[in-house]
């Protein structure tokens, strides 16, 4: 199997799994609310400036899940976006326009927020022979997407895995017994296995520097963690015979020197492993003709309606009344062609009035007696009119 069947299988994989993650046994959210024939459309938004990435994957996630999902696209793999635009639109089972959100959202913030990373690398090496390249520190299930994203950005894939490339780091140097050791070995092996792939080694310092030209049988050299004026030593020293790789404790702040060096080549694993999505949102496309139509009427304009009337009831010797506050109520609800009235406004309780007496009175009247205090009849609305 090579590399491109390879990609495209994980991806396969990376998609069932991510649905079978995410649904389960079924999404019962939208299933208990959206019935089977429901038809919709949904469009992609974009909420922050970058670089767009994910488009394909995206249309490829829409299709496996239903193969009857129509997208259109307007903004493509590697444009720069603005806030606000909108990339495509989806339309057919809301059912499936639901149920494919998450997933597709998931890879396309996280692509193009690793394409917006890059092309930033990118632009700052403009005017020099060096690429910015990705590592193998990558999100687990991940890494086709992201290095797919990181080649739409105008990066340079290092290698996919451990099995289209060969890369002699120090744990491999040290544990095979050295750098003429490792080399030796690492061409019986592609000899034996009739395999032909390029072969990189990892040095340390200037001795290894000059042990890796002295054997030869290599692709090209990484320099790792030397500072700048070790690299530009490097440079000199290996003179165009081999392609020379940057590594290690290199910021976006000082990539700029280490290319102005002279290398081919600098790795990059913050494109993967530690970027941030790019924000977009799937919302409901609402045709332009209803953002447009406005109703007839206020829905938010108050009107004042009139109160019950003041009401006054006797205790005894005393006077209370019981005046309600004026009601404020909003309008009704106004639907083309119709108004919804409020329900009639009820009526305060009936009022208790306590009666004191005196002490000598009490005792020749007994316990203090209550009052109940009726209000008068209700007092409804005027009609409401229906406007035609």
């Amino acid at each position: 199997m090579n590399v491109q069947e390879t990609k495209e299988q994980l991806i396969a994989e990376l998609i069932r799994l991510a649905f079978a993650e995410d649904i389960g046994d079924g999404d019962h959210t939208t299933l208990c609310c959206i019935p089977a024939t429901e038809m919709g459309k949904s469009q992609l938004i974009v909420k922050e400036d970058g670089v767009l990435a994910g488009v394909e994957m995206a249309e490829r996630i829409f299709h496996t899940f239903d193969p009857d999902l129509k997208m259109t696209t307007f903004i493509h793999d590697g444009a720069e976006v603005k806030k606000g635009d909108i990339a495509f639109v989806v339309e057919g089972k809301v059912q499936s326009l639901l149920q494919t959100e998450r997933l597709m959202l998931n890879v396309m913030q996280r692509m193009s927020g690793i394409a917006t990373t890059t092309r930033k690398y990118v632009k700052a090496l403009e005017g020099t022979k060096t690429r910015v390249l990705d590592t193998r520190k990558t999100t687990p299930g991940l890494r086709m997407v992201e290095k797919e994203a990181v080649k739409i950005g105008g990066g340079v894939n290092h290698r996919i895995g451990l099995f289209d490339m060969i890369l002699l780091k120090d744990n491999h140097v040290d544990f095979a017994g050295g750098i003429e050791a490792a080399i030796t070995r690492c061409h019986q092996y592609l000899k034996e296995k009739n395999k032909d792939l390029k072969i990189e080694i990892e040095v340390r310092n200037f001795d290894e520097l000059q042990e890796a030209m002295r054997v030869g049988g290599i692709d090209r050299i990484m320099l790792d963690n030397f500072n700048i004026e070790n690299t530009k030593k490097a440079v000199e020293m290996v003179a165009g015979r081999y392609e020379l790789e940057s590594s290690g404790g290199i910021t976006f702040a000082t990539l700029r020197d280490y290319a102005e060096c002279g290398v081919d080549y600098i790795s990059v694993g913050a494109l993967t492993h530690s970027v941030k999505g790019l924000d977009m949102s799937f919302k409901v496309a609402i045709p332009f003709s209803l953002k447009e139509r406005r109703c007839p009427y206020s829905l938010t304009q108050p009107i004042r309606r009139e109160g019950l009337p003041t009401t006054k009831a006797y205790g005894g010797i005393s006077l209370v009344t019981t005046a309600p506050a004026p009601i404020m109520a909003y309008s009704p609800i106004v639907w083309p062609q119709t108004i919804v009235a409020f329900a009639p406004i009820e009526a305060p309780l009936p009022t208790y009035v306590f009666k004191y007496w005196s002490l000598r009175e009490t005792a020749l009247r007994g316990l203090t007696t209550f009052v109940k205090t009726q209000l008068g009849p209700k007092k409804t609305s005027s009609p409401q009119v229906t406007p035609v």
